[in-house]
């Protein structure tokens, strides 16, 4: 295991993301977030389409954090897939492609703390 990635500072969200597939959007959860990657949280029917696809040859997949002030737009390499539970995927990806000024925005929210600061914050309304 390459120790070079844990120097990155590594923010720990809940937030959730969206995997592309195509045109269609699938689920998720990011657990922590850093400049070379970010470990996620889906169910079995997501973890099974994005299976099926690396299965297929695909070797990336596209990965975007919405946010108002930007947000991240990716294609990422799965670095792993395993089950927690009977419902629950984790997924390591590292980022291979960084779309529009996208990793400028993530560069910040790591720098910044992540979505505990106020200028990353999500109003809920």
């Amino acid at each position: 295991m390459d120790n070079d990635r844990r120097q990155y500072q590594r923010i720990t969200t809940d937030h959730s993301i969206q995997l592309m597939d195509g045109d269609r959007i699938l689920p998720a959860l990011a657990l922590d977030v850093s400049l070379l990657g970010m470990q996620l949280l889906c169910d079995s029917a997501t973890a099974e389409c994005i299976s099926r696809r690396l299965n297929e040859g695909d070797e990336e997949i596209r990965v975007r954090i919405p946010h108002p002030n930007g947000g991240v737009d990716a294609w990422c390499r799965v670095v792993y897939l395993r089950n927690d539970s009977e419902d629950e995927c984790r997924l390591g990806l590292e980022y291979t492609q960084f779309l529009g000024g996208s990793y400028d925005w993530l560069e910040n929210f790591v720098d910044e703390g992540g979505f505990n600061n106020a200028a990353f914050a999500i109003r809920k309304h």
